[in-house]
């Protein structure tokens, strides 16, 4: 109950509040108009981050403890508040922004807040720059309508839920406090919102979680992993979101502070998503991560870890393929290109990490080899690392990650385009992972007897790493088709003549490339065996003689004729029924 009143008078002020200071802001003509580089199209109130500010501080003034930390919390948050305002009403320099958050920065550590894990020397400007990090994370996240606000109640309850489950419940009452102001907003601000919190909703608003989630890192001062995890996990998708805008700008040579169309949110929504379901999967991505952080506090470490991990590559990927969203013009990503290859020899480092992704395939390989083994011997003695298979883990680790980099270069793994990955790539993968496995094994033999080792340990990582290797190299083909299908809804419907290979192969071009705005609805066959049968998930419908009858069904506008041979007599025929149907056909290579 302590927590749950402060969270709930917290919410109804922000219903209260909100409506009020949108009614103020259309009044006197304080919106945000549409322009090029905003995502809305029609004016909307500005300064919902007035009534965020007043739930909060009103709240805590009553619920809060009134100690030196949460007041400093407090004080750089209403600084940087009414540097929003002043943002709002005029926008200010960047820099002048900047300075202004590092200034609320040093504010909350003279009141005592700063990472516990480090010397003051070192945790003073690491303080500092995280402080500062997610304040603009979430500023920058401010992007579609729920997306700040959304984000900021999930993590203020994730930081609330880790704070009880330590006994910390002033950190829980205040993170409870924020999470209450953000839904009552939320209110308001989901899609399609009738309020923006402006700059001073999202800088207060990051500039209290940023403090917030590093309060209480003494408890796991002793173990960094976890000092570190938590407050990354909290906010993953604030720092993802930052890094991908970051990068690419860079590369694209638009300022950062700059507007744009260009966040994780806009990505989607160009790929396929609605609105609604991109700020949704962001809230989902920042549920899971919450929860895996959560999970640090209670759950085996390197269990913890490996998820982690395997997370972290996960949205490598889903990075990488967001990246390729054509949100920046032809010029720009001419010069992106330039960067990334090094040309006109701008730097090594370009021309070695960028251009050559081989390394980047090696280095995400050599996790998973480290991931798949150490998994092994956690599935292998019940989720226990004893000292002794410590000692043989770091004894054959480096064996095996030599000698199975080695067995995946000879068969061919980094010369693999991979969003193309099939079912020969798997089997060039199997083969891989068993040469690998079988050779480390005669290596241990040889040197060691295998004195100590686990058989079955070897067994499980070689069924582990099978998996992890093709599950991450099918990431970028699974997301390049599903984003493909989410962009042809609107395409047109068409048949497939022909369920054979031809068919097959025209279906995953028509499946992988957007260019082609086809619908395929089914195919038609005239083999009798084939009807209702499935290729590539699409069923086949019928023959040549049910092609008016399932034109009229499934509203077709096209017919795709894909058979290989075909003779100049079945031509005339699959066009004379098409003709009838008065439906246009097109054969592959060429119109009829």
């Amino acid at each position: 109950m302590n927590i749950i009143i402060p969270f709930f008078i917290s919410a109804v002020l922000s219903l209260i509040f909100t409506p009020l200071v949108r009614m103020l802001a259309l009044k006197y003509g304080r919106v945000a108009k549409p322009r090029e580089d905003r995502w809305h199209k029609t004016p909307i109130a500005l300064f919902g981050g007035i009534a965020i500010y007043f739930s909060i501080i009103i709240t805590s003034a009553i619920f809060a403890p009134h100690t030196n930390n949460f007041l400093g919390v407090l004080a750089g948050g209403t600084f940087l508040f009414a540097v929003g305002i002043i943002d709002d009403l005029n926008p200010i320099k960047p820099y002048t922004k900047l300075l202004s958050q590092i200034a609320a920065a040093v504010i909350a550590i003279f009141f005592g807040i700063r990472i516990e894990m480090f010397t003051p020397v070192i945790a003073l400007p690491l303080t500092v720059l995280w402080i500062i990090a997610v304040t603009n994370a979430f500023n920058l996240l401010d992007n579609m309508d729920g997306l700040s606000a959304g984000i900021a109640f999930i993590t203020a309850c994730v930081m609330s839920a880790a704070s009880a489950t330590q006994n910390r419940w002033d950190l829980a009452v205040m993170s409870f406090i924020i999470a209450g102001a953000s839904l009552g907003f939320l209110r308001y601000n989901f899609s399609p919102a009738s309020i923006f919190m402006g700059d001073c909703g999202s800088m207060f608003l990051g500039f209290l979680i940023g403090a917030l989630s590093i309060m209480g890192t003494y408890q796991y001062a002793s173990n960094s992993i976890i000092t570190i995890a938590i407050p990354v996990l909290v906010l993953a998708v604030p720092i993802f979101d930052t890094t991908l805008v970051t990068i690419m700008r860079n590369l694209t040579g638009r300022p950062i502070s700059q507007g744009g169309k260009d966040h994780t949110s806009h990505r989607l929504v160009i790929l396929g998503l609605s609105e609604r379901k991109a700020v949704l999967l962001l809230y989902a991505l920042s549920i899971i991560a919450g929860a895996l952080a959560i999970t640090y506090l209670h759950f085996n470490l390197y269990i913890t870890t490996i998820i982690g991990v395997l997370m972290l590559i996960i949205l490598f990927f889903l990075g990488v393929f967001l990246s390729e969203a054509k949100v920046y013009s032809k010029e720009e990503m001419e010069l992106a290109k330039g960067k990334v290859l090094g040309k006109n020899n701008e730097t090594i480092l370009n021309t070695t990490i960028f251009y050559k992704r081989q390394i980047v395939e090696v280095i995400i390989d050599f996790v998973l080899i480290t991931v798949a083994y150490i998994s092994a011997y956690l599935l292998r003695f019940e989720g226990t690392i004893v000292p002794i298979n410590q000692e043989l883990i770091t004894k054959s680790l480096p064996i095996l990650i030599l000698v199975q980099l080695g067995s995946f270069y000879y068969f061919g793994l980094y010369k693999k385009i991979w969003k193309y990955i099939g079912l020969s790539d798997v089997v060039s993968i199997f083969k891989a992972a068993t040469m690998g496995t079988l050779a480390t094994v005669v290596i241990l033999v040889l040197t060691t007897r295998f004195i100590g080792y686990s058989r079955a340990v070897f067994i499980i990582y070689w069924l582990t790493l099978i998996v992890l290797v093709t599950s991450v190299r099918g990431i970028l083909r699974v997301l390049r088709e599903h984003f493909a299908e989410l962009q042809k809804t609107k395409g047109e419907r068409v048949l497939i003549f022909g369920a054979g290979d031809a068919g097959n192969a025209l279906l995953r071009e028509i499946k992988n490339n957007p260019e082609l705005h086809y619908k395929v609805i089914g195919f038609i066959d005239d083999d009798p065996t084939k009807t209702g049968r499935k290729i590539y998930g699409m069923s086949v419908l019928g023959s040549g003689a049910d092609i008016s009858k399932i034109t009229r069904d499934k509203n077709i506008q096209k017919v795709l004729i894909a058979i290989s041979k075909l003779s100049d007599e079945n031509l005339q025929r699959i066009t004379s029924l098409c003709r009838e149907s008065e439906l246009p056909c097109k054969r592959m290579g060429r119109m009829l």
